[in-house]
């Protein structure tokens, strides 16, 4: 019961600190966010609601949730530096600039060193983390880890800027 009691609190937190203005995002991430285990969950998925409610009572992961939700598209950012990174690419070569040029867009070249320190946040395990669970309680395999991605392109931000 408490730990149900931590979830419900989380979830509510979450919902309305990071889109308070925005209910169609609100409803889409309180989807996401499951209020209590389905029905007959599978022995990962209890293992799963357990380890989130860990997370959830954690006050340096909200924050760290908080500071990444909505922050980067995800889409083409990852499918370039995942690319890279299967390359080779060094983040700091000229064509991990050229790279991290394309994602950065029309965002001035001054401003690619706090755009890294944004993309950085991803690279908390707490975050990957906190999807890979979501993703076990929503039936769902969870997806290959993403930090290492964004800690390229942040290098790759870092050496072009």
């Amino acid at each position: 019961m408490e730990r149900q009691r931590v979830i419900d609190t989380f979830v509510d937190e979450m919902v309305a600190t990071i889109h308070p203005d925005d209910p169609e995002r609100a409803a889409a991430m309180r989807a996401w966010l499951p209020a209590e285990l389905p029905p007959a969950p599978s022995a990962e998925q209890i293992e799963a609601w357990v380890e989130l409610g860990e997370l959830a009572a954690d006050p340096a992961v909200r924050r760290c949730l908080r500071a990444v939700e909505g922050e980067v598209g995800q889409g083409p950012v990852l499918e370039w530096a995942g690319a890279a990174v299967r390359d080779g690419v060094d983040p700091a070569s000229a064509r991990g600039r050229v790279i991290a040029a394309a994602i950065a867009g029309d965002l001035p070249p001054q401003r690619w060193a706090e755009l890294a320190t944004r993309v950085e946040r991803y690279c908390d395990e707490r975050f990957e983390r906190y999807w890979a669970l979501l993703m076990i309680l929503n039936g769902q395999q969870p997806v290959a880890p993403a930090a290492p991605l964004f800690a390229w392109l942040a290098a790759a931000l870092r050496a072009a800027a």
